[in-house]
C-alpha cells in the first residue's frame, strides 16, 4: 500500500516537471491542435515566477519552438488579454499579425517534420496601466484554426 502511494506521487511529480520543462511554469494550452507538437515557450524575464513580469517601456520576447505533423501554408498571430481579475478576454492590436516573417523566425510554407521556432516581440507600451493579465497567443492557420494556444498568466510592471 505505501508502495503504491509513494508510485502515485512520483508520476505525479514527474509529470509536473515534463509539463513545466515544456511551458514554463506558469504556461498553460489553451486548444492547440494535435497536427503540432509544441517542444518549448519561453518568454523573456519569466522564469520561476507565478506571474511573467511585462515592464513597461520594454519589449518582451516570446519564443516557441514547435513541429508540425502536416504542411502549412500560412500563420497568423491572433492576441487576446484580460484586464485585472475579469475572465473577458480582450483583442490587443498586434502589429506582427502575420507570423510567416523570417525576423519572426518563420518562413512559410512550414514543412512538417521540422522544429520551427517563432520568436516575436511584445512591447509594453509606458501608457499601459499596471495590472494582471492573462495573455492569450494564439496561432492560427489559413482556415482560421488554432494550431498554437497558449495562455500566459501576466502582470504589467515598472522596472
Amino acid at each position: 500500500m505505501c508502495h503504491r502511494g509513494i508510485s502515485v506521487v512520483l508520476l505525479l511529480v514527474a509529470c509536473f516537471c515534463i509539463t513545466n520543462g515544456v511551458y514554463g511554469l506558469n504556461i498553460t494550452d489553451c486548444g492547440s491542435s494535435d497536427n503540432v507538437a509544441i517542444h518549448e515557450i519561453s518568454v523573456s524575464y519569466c522564469e520561476d515566477v507565478e506571474l511573467c513580469p511585462l515592464i513597461r517601456g520594454n519589449t518582451t520576447i516570446l519564443t516557441i519552438r514547435f513541429e508540425m505533423a502536416s504542411l502549412v501554408e500560412n500563420l497568423t498571430a491572433v492576441v487576446h488579454g484580460t484586464l485585472g481579475d475579469s475572465d473577458l478576454f480582450l483583442n490587443f492590436p498586434y502589429k506582427h499579425r502575420d507570423a510567416c516573417k523570417e525576423e519572426l523566425g518563420l518562413k512559410c510554407p512550414l514543412m512538417p517534420g521540422k522544429i520551427h521556432t517563432y520568436k516575436t516581440p511584445i512591447e509594453i507600451l509606458m501608457i499601459y496601466p499596471k495590472l494582471k493579465s492573462v495573455v492569450k497567443w494564439e496561432l492560427r492557420e489559413e482556415r482560421r484554426k488554432n494550431l498554437i494556444c497558449i495562455l500566459i498568466p501576466s502582470r504589467i510592471v515598472d522596472i
